[in-house]
């Protein structure tokens, strides 16, 4: 009988558990970032650091790239030769990183930090970028990897400027194509004509398009396919009724820019140039919440 009733309890605690988990995960996004590489990732999605990285073996700590945490964030950024100083600036709160110091102010209250400069960037212990940005971390891989979790709603990602062909040979350039006003959305689908998966979701972005287009949604096709041939896309776009654009980057260089790992993966981009919506592969049940997803973000547009 005890036991029974012990097993119960730990049945219960484990729903709990998994539970607050879960609501944690679906708030947060995780920032993982790797020791000497220039490379970091935010929900699994790859981008490139002009800075790598380091560890300090002296003081134990790991020491991050202060711009790309800010940025990533939404913080406005500055920095002051004369005064060896970095101030970021978010919803009226000021922090004010001073590099010969080891210091941090935030709004007038002094914190030390552990900092180096390295190719004129400023690098910060976890402790600190956890602080300041208001983060949890847990360490992946002693002296090697370590792992934020950062707020979903406050994650900033700027879309790149392209220019491709399409498949008719016109020209299609992103940042003109969102500054069109009716153009809200821009929806971008990197594919393969040999992913099974994403011959299978050709048909639900053609639905997507078609209900979605007189809502200022565009839905974007980027083929990164060099194996098949003219003829084969064509057979393939006409076999499955595709009636949005569909660019070419047979040179892989728009795949590359986005730090694409792999298709399909998809983009979803709003009027001020931000990657909103990220996902990579497929679910039975995911066009169902990006519908969902995409109204929701109209009807506040709206209102």
């Amino acid at each position: 009988m005890l036991k029974n009733k012990c097993i119960l309890y730990f049945l219960i605690l484990l729903f709990l558990f998994t539970s607050i988990y879960n609501a944690f995960a679906n708030e947060t996004e995780e920032v993982v970032f790797s020791v000497n590489k220039y490379i970091f990732s935010v929900g699994g999605q790859p981008f490139k650091l002009d800075v790598a990285p380091s560890y300090d073996n002296l003081a134990n700590h790991f020491l991050l790239p202060l711009r790309a945490f800010g940025e990533l964030l939404r913080y406005s950024i500055d920095w002051s030769e004369t005064e060896r100083k970095a101030t970021l600036v978010k919803n009226g709160l000021s922090i004010e990183i001073y590099a010969d110091f080891h210091s941090y102010l935030i709004d007038g209250k002094e914190e030390s930090v552990n900092l180096k400069i390295k190719n004129d960037r400023i690098l910060i212990d976890e402790n600190s970028i956890s602080k300041i940005f208001n983060t949890i971390f847990s360490i992946i891989i002693p002296q090697k990897e370590i792992k934020f979790f950062v707020p979903r709603s406050e994650i900033l990602i700027i879309a790149m400027d392209f220019t491709l062909k399409d498949t008719e040979g016109k020209l299609f350039n992103l940042y003109e194509t969102l500054d069109r006003e009716d153009v809200n959305l821009v929806i971008l689908n990197f594919w393969a004509t040999y992913c099974p998966i994403c011959l299978k979701e050709l048909p639900q972005f053609v639905s997507l398009y078609n209900d979605y287009k007189d809502k200022g949604v565009l839905v974007v096709g980027i083929n990164t396919d060099t194996s098949s041939t003219e003829e084969m896309r064509k057979q393939i776009l006409k076999k499955y009724g595709v009636n949005y654009p569909i660019l070419l980057d047979l040179n892989s260089e728009v795949y590359d820019l986005y730090s694409v790992s792999g298709v399909p993966n998809l983009f979803v981009i709003n009027k001020d140039r931000e990657i909103i919506l990220h996902h990579l592969g497929s679910s039975s049940s995911y066009f169902s919440y990006l519908r969902t997803y995409i109204d929701k973000y109209l009807s506040e547009i709206k209102n």
